[in-house]
């Protein structure tokens, strides 16, 4: 017998709440970078708690395998039916939801450089370097590249999530989980 969608969710939304506390570690310890990868997987997985919990098995393979749900459901005749509970929380979240999405926590993609929007937390990434004549393609690093004005925006961005999850969802709020603190 399979779990109910119910049990992944919890399980979804446990793991949201376990990177978000490790983002909050990180983040404490100037591992900037780090902290927001572990922000934005804690995102990740609050907006697929919620589809699962609107019952969408039917879309069961892509919560396995996409990074960015929300900008993935945005325009989806019944999944978008997040976008109410995103909204009511704040009315700027959802556009710092898809900004953390964006930043593709994994392994950058073919042909992908920043000027074209992607950056990547992870992973050094190529990327035009616009200062230098020509242009010329630059290595960035992660760890120099994000800094803590950034990581401080991504951890809000998961801690609004989070709490919009949470009081979006009886079923979330009945589970009774702490959010844990930022430090």
């Amino acid at each position: 017998m399979f779990p109910s969608s119910g049990d992944v969710a919890k399980s979804f939304y446990l793991e949201a709440l376990r990177h978000f506390d490790d983002a909050c570690i990180m983040h404490a310890n100037h591992r900037f970078a780090a902290a927001i990868t572990s922000s934005a997987k804690a995102v990740e997985l609050a907006i697929k708690t919620s589809i699962l919990l609107n019952n969408s098995m039917g879309w069961w393979d892509k919560v396995f395998s996409t990074h960015k749900p929300l900008d993935d459901i945005a325009n989806h005749a019944v999944l978008k039916g997040i976008i109410p509970i995103v909204d009511a929380q704040d009315g700027s979240l959802r556009s710092a939801i898809i900004a953390i999405e964006r930043l593709a926590p994994s392994a950058p993609g073919k042909n992908q450089f920043a000027s074209d929007g992607e950056e990547n937390t992870e992973y050094p990434y190529l990327g035009l370097d616009n200062s230098a004549d020509p242009t010329t393609l630059k290595i960035f690093h992660p760890g120099e590249k994000f800094g803590l004005a950034d990581s401080e925006k991504h951890l809000q961005t998961a801690r609004r999530t989070l709490v919009a999850i949470a009081g979006g969802y009886k079923e979330v709020a009945d589970w009774a989980l702490k959010i844990p603190p930022l430090r």
